[in-house]
């Protein structure tokens, strides 16, 4: 990573601050260029859809004050520096998985992918019909950005394994690709875990160096081929049930923003949160079958399987909030609100195999 420049640097601030000069408010013509630059490469399916539709909302919802240009990975600045970027004001604006930032952020990896966390719509409720919002904003700050969550990501698939799973203890020794909590947890359960980025995991499955790996929803899985090397394709996602990716904005930025076009932003990002809530299931279903049309054997987990990666994930979780308050404090948030969701569940939701009228 670019080594995060020391206190505000006032030439520089200059310079990043000209892509938010403030223009008049005559219309599109007077638009002040607001640049937003991705942890993402181009071209990653449903996350560039996504991209474009920030950048259109924004612009709509500013009513033309702020032009909007998203940059990809590598085109300015590394996927991997965005964060420090947006610290320092070498960038006005970011967007990515909000786990990217663990490193800085330490709760950020819970929000990125919570082992048996909350599924995408509770997420999302969470978020804005609780204190979710709060929570995330109040985390961020001290690194000198405003955060906004703009998309939430669906439920992934639980990985590619070259065997059948048929006990907890078939992860002893298992050579699995797979990072964040998740890693964590089956580290506990004696597999030994790596985090390579795509373009050395396929190889590593193609040259045998891995048993299984994890990527991704199964829309953006059926593009790599992991299916050349292992026929078993595992649900559900239990590593990260759901996930975040924001938009984070230099905080002198935010404030120097008019109210009005700081609304919009908000806007933009809540809409965009329900356009990939409800727009990526079908997508994901379609996936499946093509999967399954490639002679790949579609499983659930055991539950012997997923009872011990809860109990692990638990206790996991449970560690890290007795060491971080504000770790323990979305932890707790998180839970509770999950807990009461699962009430009302409990008592509404009608037996799956009931004859639709």
């Amino acid at each position: 990573m670019c080594k995060p420049d020391k206190g505000w640097n006032l030439p520089l601030w200059g310079l990043a601050g000209a892509v938010f000069a403030f223009a008049s408010f005559g219309g599109a013509a007077d638009a002040a260029d607001f640049e937003i630059h991705s942890a993402f490469p181009r071209g990653v399916a449903f996350i560039s859809d996504s991209e474009e539709r920030i950048a259109s909302l924004i612009q709509e919802h500013t009513h033309g004050r702020l032009s909007v240009r998203m940059y990809n990975a590598g085109e300015v600045i590394a996927g991997g520096d965005v964060l420090t970027a947006v610290q320092s004001g070498k960038v006005a604006a970011g967007f990515g998985w909000i786990g990217y930032w663990a490193e800085k952020v330490p709760v950020a990896e819970l929000l990125g992918a919570m082992p048996f966390g909350p599924s995408p719509a509770t997420a999302v409720s969470w978020m804005y019909g609780g204190d979710g919002l709060t929570l995330l904003q109040d985390a961020f700050r001290p690194q000198g950005v405003q955060i906004l969550p703009c998309h939430i990501v669906a439920s992934e698939a639980g990985g590619w394994f070259r065997k059948e799973l048929r006990s907890p203890d078939d992860f002893k020794g298992l050579r699995m690709r797979i990072s964040g909590l998740g890693g964590e947890v089956l580290q506990k359960m004696g597999a030994m875990t790596s985090a390579q980025p795509l373009d050395q995991m396929y190889p590593a499955m193609a040259q045998g160096k891995l048993d299984a790996a994890e990527f991704s929803v199964p829309m953006a899985d059926m593009s790599i081929g992991f299916e050349t090397f292992a026929k078993n394709y595992y649900f559900p996602g239990w590593h990260q049930p759901s996930s975040w990716n924001a938009l984070i904005i230099n905080a002198r930025v935010w404030q120097g923003l008019e109210d009005m076009d700081r609304k919009g932003i908000e806007t933009a990002c809540r809409l965009n949160t329900l356009w990939t809530l409800t727009a990526q299931t079908g997508s994901q279903v379609a996936a499946v079958e093509q999967i399954r049309a490639l002679g790949v054997s579609v499983r659930r987990f055991p539950d012997s399987v997923l009872l011990a990666l809860a109990r692990t994930s638990r206790d996991l979780l449970e560690e890290k909030s007795k060491r971080d308050p504000a770790y323990g404090r979305i932890y707790r948030s998180l839970i509770t609100f999950m807990e009461q969701e699962q009430s009302w569940e409990d008592l509404q939701t009608l037996p799956r195999r009931v004859p639709r009228p």
